[in-house]
């Protein structure tokens, strides 16, 4: 009895083991795409945590900053390139 328990239990393990395989990659250059995902991923995470600023203008044709803040998860507009330095001096610059 204990010769065909351990028996489906090998065969268990070996399923297991080939599942495994077939889900790896076969090549360095698989493995280095998985790697350029990975790195893309991060790029874009690591984009969102800083402020974003974008020149705009409104129906006047005045411009305009809105300045995207992370950290609150709110927008801001300022009237010159001076005000929007003085704000991420004062939040992100200290």
């Amino acid at each position: 009895m204990k010769t065909i328990y351990r028996s489906k239990s090998y065969d268990k393990l070996v399923d297991r083991q080939q599942d495994a395989n077939n889900n790896r990659p076969t090549n360095w250059g698989q493995i280095a795409e998985r790697l350029d995902d990975l790195d893309d991923r991060c790029v874009r995470l690591a984009a969102y945590a800083e402020p974003q600023v974008c020149e705009k203008h409104d129906r006047f044709g005045d411009t305009y900053f809105r300045v995207y803040d992370p950290q609150s998860d709110r927008y801001l507009d300022f009237h010159s390139h001076n005000e929007v330095k003085c704000w991420l001096e004062q939040h992100y610059y200290l």
